[in-house]
């Protein structure tokens, strides 16, 4: 198994890394880094959060909690770092 079919698979089941020693980082990185759709939706969440001033957000049409919260900002933070990849 390439090491690109490798990082598919285990991002498929939420693994956030691949373990060990791997010589194709980039193969790796763009498996795991956000996509620009990522980015986008990470923004509408942390925008309608903002917007919402406390009170309960929503969007893309659904509720935005702590943990999406959190996620969007990862994502944000990775695509700060410069880490992207294109939609697949």
């Amino acid at each position: 198994m390439s090491q690109r079919a490798t990082a598919d698979a285990l991002a498929a089941r939420s693994y956030l890394f691949v373990p060990g020693n791997r010589p194709d980082r980039d193969a790796v990185s763009d498996t795991f880094s956000p996509t620009a759709a990522d980015v986008a939706w990470a923004q509408r969440v942390l925008d309608a959060t903002a917007a919402a001033k406390g009170a309960a957000a929503a969007a893309d049409g659904e509720m935005v909690d702590a943990p999406v919260i959190t996620k969007a900002a990862s994502i944000l933070r990775e695509a700060q770092r410069g880490i992207r990849r294109e939609d697949t």
